[in-house]
């Protein structure tokens, strides 16, 4: 139950902010990837199963000042945040592999950024 309750206040904070909720919900197979837009600014990843999922975040040039979270209230398999190589040397991949692991991230106009982060 504290899951649904910590997503159920992220969720209506956001929609309070005016934040563009998207909720991923990987259960087909391997390979459910998506790309980011710019506006999606709060990210649930559901992945129920052992299965494998990419996140590619929005293009730096298209994005800056823009900050986005994304979070794992539930997983069996992993997702691998990445850029779209764009963000120079000092960017990452972020993989997530277990529950409520999240990150928070700002487009400087350089590179994607980790501002808080429980990924380990």
């Amino acid at each position: 139950m504290i899951i649904s309750r910590q997503y159920m206040a992220a969720l209506q904070t956001a929609r309070g902010n005016g934040a563009h909720v998207v909720n991923l919900r990987n259960t087909a197979a391997n390979g459910d990837d998506r790309q980011l837009k710019p506006y999606e600014t709060l990210v649930f990843v559901h992945n129920g199963s052992s299965f494998t999922q990419q996140i590619y975040l929005p293009p730096v040039s298209e994005s800056v000042g823009v900050t986005i979270t994304i979070i794992t209230p539930d997983t069996g398999g992993h997702t691998t945040i990445s850029d779209l190589n764009d963000s120079g040397a000092d960017w990452t991949d972020l993989v997530t592999d277990a529950d409520n692991e999240y990150v928070v991230l700002f487009n400087d106009g350089q590179g994607w950024k980790s501002l808080v982060t429980d990924i380990t």
